[in-house]
């Protein structure tokens, strides 16, 4: 006989699996995963999603299913490979007239699949529980989550005096504040006309950023307009060895 613990254990590990796959924008989130890994604004643009925190919390709600690759970038698990095909082959389930009456017609995946919605349905009254104000407490908390104190510092965000015919040249400073060394850093500064990654490349598992260190990257903003004074989002990833993060903040673009 299992000892209550495990039972216990079990039955939050099915609750929060249900939960996972209890909102579109998380099943939109593993099909654009599906065919290989993302950076978080690709994600983001894939799944058609405007606000970074938005996205962010979604992520976190399928932790286990999602994972992080050693380039920083967004890929399904082995679990989240396995919950998408479950979840498939219950829409794509066919049914089959005979007579008067209708034959569903199921592989034995489907019936798997079937048996999971039905303890999902026994589990929506624990859903169903959670009340708006535990949403924005909880959106609060990943707000404070995502506010790189002790973490990755923008330093600076600064546009060159001398700018190329295809647009201007902006450098991004970032500062490792983490305790950690970091193996592989990169940042998408969101323009209103287009996204622009920052790969810094001068960052690797052989070559990492160590604690109070700066690293810089440059990139030419082909057809990038943006206002002096202006705060633009700033979506920083990367890893240690240790874990993945991924820091959205905002920064101003000066002139040198």
């Amino acid at each position: 006989m299992a000892e209550g613990g495990d039972a216990s254990d079990f039955d939050k590990s099915r609750a929060e699996l249900f939960e996972a796959l209890g909102h579109p924008v998380r099943i939109k989130i593993l099909h654009a995963l599906q065919d290989g890994p993302l950076g978080f604004a690709d994600l983001k643009r894939r799944v058609g999603i405007e606000s970074s925190g938005h996205l962010q919390f979604h992520l976190n709600k399928l932790d286990g299913l999602v994972k992080m690759t050693l380039e920083g970038l967004y890929a399904m698990s082995d679990d989240g490979h396995e919950a998408l095909r479950i979840t498939s082959t219950l829409r794509g389930a066919s049914l089959d007239q005979a007579g008067d009456g209708r034959r569903i017609v199921m592989s034995r995946a489907v019936l798997a699949g079937l048996i999971a919605v039905l303890l999902l349905l026994a589990s929506a009254v624990v859903i169903q529980e959670l009340k708006i104000t535990d949403l924005s407490n909880e959106m609060s908390s990943l707000n404070q989550q995502l506010t790189p104190t002790g973490g990755i510092r923008v330093v600076s965000a600064e546009m060159a005096s001398l700018n190329t015919p295809a647009g201007p040249t902006v450098t991004i400073t970032l500062q490792n504040e983490m305790g950690q060394n970091v193996t592989s850093l990169r940042a998408v500064l969101e323009l209103a006309m287009d996204n622009y990654t920052y790969s810094f490349a001068g960052v690797s598992l052989s070559n990492p950023l160590k604690q109070g260190q700066s690293a810089s990257d440059t990139e030419i903003l082909i057809n990038g307009g943006f206002s002096a004074g202006e705060a633009y989002p700033l979506v920083i990833e990367g890893a240690t060895q240790d874990l993945n993060f991924t820091y959205v903040t905002s920064t101003e673009i000066t002139t040198g």
